[in-house]
């Protein structure tokens, strides 16, 4: 091989791994956006069921959320506090 074809080869590899490289980038972030937008629906849902919010406007439920946000924040137990 000449030396030529050696770079062109080596360059041809370069390229690909880093091809590959920012699509496993891409996919770790998709997936992490994925688990979070699970998350938010998740919270959402049982949020709706537990406090019976299901006819409530978004605003309505922000209201409420903010209504008991500082009581829940101050007296989570102890093996819920992160």
């Amino acid at each position: 091989m000449t030396t030529e074809s050696e770079i062109a080869r080596l360059n041809k590899k370069i390229n690909k791994l880093q091809q590959e490289a920012k699509a496993l980038e891409k996919f770790q972030k998709d997936k992490k956006r994925r688990e979070w937008t699970k998350r938010l629906i998740d919270i959402g849902a049982k949020a709706q069921y537990h406090f019976e919010l299901r006819e409530n406007s978004i605003e309505e439920i922000d209201e409420i959320f903010v209504q008991f946000s500082e009581y829940v924040r101050f007296n989570k137990q102890e093996k819920h506090i992160k």
